[in-house]
C-alpha cells in the first residue's frame, strides 16, 4: 500500500517482509509498505490521511512466511486505488 498512484516495485523472492497495519510501519518495498502478510480476508489499516489517495496491491506467494523462502507471484497483480 502507498500514497498516490505509481509504479509497483516487485518484492524480492526469498525475502520475508514484516507486516504492520499502521501505515508506514511495515517493511518497505520500493515506495510501498507491507500491511498484511497472511491469509486474512480483510485488514483494517490505521494511520491513513483521509485526504490522500492510496494504491493497494495484493500478491500471493508460496513458501513459509518468515523463513525467507517466499516465492512471490508477480504476474497479473490485482490493484485498487481508493480514498
Amino acid at each position: 500500500m502507498f500514497v498516490g498512484k505509481g509504479q509497483f516495485t516487485n518484492p524480492v523472492s526469498g525475502v520475508s517482509y514484516t507486516a504492520n497495519t499502521t501505515y508506514g510501519s511495515g517493511s518497505q518495498v520500493g515506495n510501498y509498505f507491507c500491511v498484511s502478510n497472511d491469509t486474512t480476508q480483510s485488514v483494517v489499516v490505521t494511520g491513513l490521511n483521509p485526504d490522500s489517495l492510496y494504491s493497494i496491491y495484493v500478491l500471493e506467494y508460496n513458501g513459509i512466511r518468515g523463513q525467507s523462502d517466499e516465492n512471490y507471484n508477480v504476474t497479473n497483480i490485482p490493484t485498487n486505488t481508493t480514498r
